[in-house]
């Protein structure tokens, strides 16, 4: 997570995602093309290298439980193996135990060139595609989504002085899903 400033700052191709609000901006390419051109708005970056990313899958997870597993890009007859699933499984449960955590959530996986599976990032039941996802768990897993919105979701600006959804996911990711 970077502010814009230390985005600017950054030499050759990286993946970018505006993170100060919902479903803005996202780049993969040349940050110093990207810089020239002014496209960088105030706010938080989620910044990482690229990834080659053969299929990606959206995990439906409603109060703890996966509810569904969606393809939505890449090459649809990469399938998940057994071990994958395994993982995923592994990476709902670890994440159940982060009491900040949203109560229904999707989670982005993708296949990566070696067969293994990532996470590309975690949504909280809100304004998600489904994909093809369905059920009767529904509507409360999209006031789920929302109700953590409501109560997480502050301005995610550099000089904020209240804890900000960019703190807790940094904490989320670095206490339950790196270890």
């Amino acid at each position: 997570l970077l502010d814009y400033r230390d985005v600017e700052q950054l030499q050759g191709k990286k993946f970018i995602k505006y993170a100060s609000e919902l479903k803005v901006f996202s780049y993969w390419d040349d940050i110093p093309t990207l810089v020239k051109n002014n496209y960088l708005k105030p706010g938080i970056y989620v910044v990482s290298e690229l990834v080659d990313i053969v299929a990606e899958y959206r995990v439906f997870v409603y109060r703890d439980k996966i509810v569904g597993i969606q393809f939505y890009d890449g090459n649809p007859l990469k399938l998940i193996s057994a071990e994958n699933l395994k993982r995923i499984q592994e990476m709902v449960l670890r994440y159940s135990n982060n009491s900040n955590r949203p109560k229904s959530y999707t989670l982005d996986i993708g296949i990566l060139k070696d067969g293994k599976v990532s996470i590309i990032e975690i949504h909280p039941w809100c304004s998600v595609g489904l994909y093809g996802c369905s059920g009767g768990f529904l509507p409360d897993a999209y006031a789920d989504g929302f109700k953590w919105y409501v109560k997480h979701n502050t301005p995610l600006i550099a000089d904020n002085p209240r804890a900000s959804a960019e703190e807790i996911l940094m904490e989320i990711f670095t206490s339950k899903l790196d270890e």
